[in-house]
């Protein structure tokens, strides 16, 4: 059985990931599908963790071996990850608590 081919790159704050399906060349060869989920799951393997990670693009269908007449498989397709900056994530909300004033009845 022929092998999806996964590659990952880090570079900058990015997280750049292509993934290829093999090719059918005969009815009997098995149809092969990649969707965004089992991505995922191939990077939590891999000991990325995903909380670092913000998803920016990906395809928009899923990946497939799987073809017709009218309809051609798709199957590559380029996921990127952008680095989430810690400050971003631990930043705090710094506006002052504004207590409103109340006037009490017969003042």
């Amino acid at each position: 059985m022929k092998q999806i081919i996964i590659d990952k790159n880090e570079k900058d704050n990015k997280l750049i990931v292509n993934v290829k399906l093999p090719e059918r060349k005969y009815a009997r060869d098995p149809i092969q599908q990649f969707s965004n989920s089992e991505l995922l799951e191939y990077l939590k393997t891999e000991g990325i963790l995903l909380s670092d990670y913000e998803l920016k693009e990906h395809p928009k269908h899923d990946l497939s071996s799987y073809s017709t007449k009218g309809l051609s498989p798709k199957l590559e397709g380029t996921w990127v990850f952008n680095k989430i900056d810690e400050e971003k994530v631990n930043k705090s909300d710094s506006q002052t608590y504004k207590k409103r004033r109340t006037k009490k009845s017969g003042d």
